[in-house]
């Protein structure tokens, strides 16, 4: 159940981050939304994004109180307690410390690249995203920024939990790395995906640049890389009770 339940986090939570800003957005400016929703409008009627985001945001909002239902039954003997309560050497402590520092080295780029466009630049963006580079896009550029912000700060602390680190809950690190590692890992995922499917079919204007495709795979490597140091240190944790 773990692997289906971090994949619907990842595509689910940036639905319940992004709407009601994206709701708020469009009452203050007046304008629709933007490009993206002045696009949207020509293909679709009015009411068809409402519902179907409202739809996924109450579907996010109960998939998510049962899966805390389900994860609390099933392994919460395993998030009790403080990051110093996990033994300071392990056997997969090395490897796990080793990913922990390639996904955190590696999460720059998407931040960084992510925090540039959510400010407002357009360097490195393909013409046709430049041109859309309005609030929408904006918001959710830079919850991706954050997430890999997060994702980073999550699998660090998993991995380096000693000092003032250490009185940090368990549960609080493994939240910030599940759900900021399943937004990268999906989001990308799915970018990289439907470039792929649309490549040759739309606008080559369209086409995503080869910066862009870099951090769409960056995120992938990102997400996967927290996920399995992730999935070693509860695997060991498990096995040793």
């Amino acid at each position: 159940m773990a692997l289906p339940l971090w994949a619907a986090t990842g595509l689910l939570a940036p639905i319940v981050v992004v709407l009601p800003l994206h709701s708020l957005l469009q009452a203050l400016s007046g304008d629709g939304g933007g490009a993206v929703a002045a696009e949207a409008a020509r293909s679709l009627d009015g009411w068809v994004f409402t519902v179907v985001y409202t739809g996924f945001g109450v579907q996010a909002l109960a998939l998510g109180g049962l899966s805390a239902l389900y994860v609390r039954d099933r392994w919460g003997h395993l998030l009790r307690g403080r990051l110093a309560g996990l033994p300071a050497s392990s056997p997969t402590a090395p490897a796990r410390r080793a990913t922990a520092v390639a996904a955190a080295g590696a999460a720059l780029l998407p931040m960084a690249a992510y925090l540039l466009w959510a400010a407002g630049a357009t360097a490195g963006l393909s013409p046709y995203q430049a041109e859309r580079n309005d609030g929408t896009f904006r918001l959710l550029a830079g919850l991706d920024g954050l997430s890999a912000a997060a994702a980073a700060a999550g699998v660090l602390l998993l991995a380096f939990h000693t000092g003032r680190a250490g009185r940090t809950r368990l549960r609080t690190a493994v939240a910030l790395a599940w759900a900021a590692s399943a937004v990268l890992a999906t989001r990308g995922g799915w970018t990289l995906l439907t470039g792929t499917f649309n490549e040759g079919v739309v606008d080559p204007s369209q086409q995503p640049t080869a910066l862009m495709t870099l951090v769409y795979a960056v995120e992938v490597l990102v997400g996967v890389l927290v996920l399995t140091a992730g999935a070693h240190l509860f695997a060991e944790r498990s096995a040793g009770r």
